[in-house]
């Protein structure tokens, strides 16, 4: 069955065949997700100004920052780099930080974030699944990764 990713692409089928991506999301709750990102925005944009000097200070301004910075973290980290793919071994009060704080990102519970990143991967690898023409599943920087280790075919050393 060909779905809605382009040419001669196949729509992802789950083990008992029926279609999992084969339809698109509604209007409604397509603008719905829009509204939840930009109104609060909107709203943290005309509140500044209100509250500056009365009950909003530089205090509060680096207090936002630095909790953004670590529910990011615990998100990328905590939830997609070690819990969904293990890719670091972690002591326990490690472990039990990036739980914390990438909960804090209100990003649903640990264990449905996880079956569902995972689910994801199941079909994102592929190449039926591109969300833009023209680049592959898995994209390939022309520079190494952090560790040195070369990310590209054919490479021998890492520069």
């Amino acid at each position: 069955m060909t779905g809605g990713y382009g040419p001669g692409m196949t729509t992802p089928t789950s083990p008992a065949g029926k279609p999992i991506l084969g339809r698109k999301r509604p209007v409604p709750a397509h603008i719905a997700v829009y509204a939840f990102v930009i109104v609060p925005f909107l709203a943290l944009l005309a509140a500044v100004p209100l509250a500056w000097g009365w009950g909003l200070s530089w205090l509060d301004v680096a207090l936002a920052a630095a909790f953004y910075v670590l529910t990011c973290l615990g998100a990328t980290v905590g939830f997609h780099r070690y819990f969904t793919h293990g890719a670091f071994k972690a002591g326990r009060a490690l472990r039990i930080g990036l739980a914390v704080v990438g909960s804090m990102a209100v990003q649903g519970p640990i264990l449905h974030w996880v079956a569902d990143h995972r689910r994801h991967h199941a079909f994102a690898d592929r190449e039926a699944t591109r969300t833009r023409p023209g680049c592959s599943a898995r994209p390939r920087p022309p520079w190494p990764a952090a560790s040195g280790t070369p990310t590209w075919a054919g490479s021998s050393s890492a520069t």
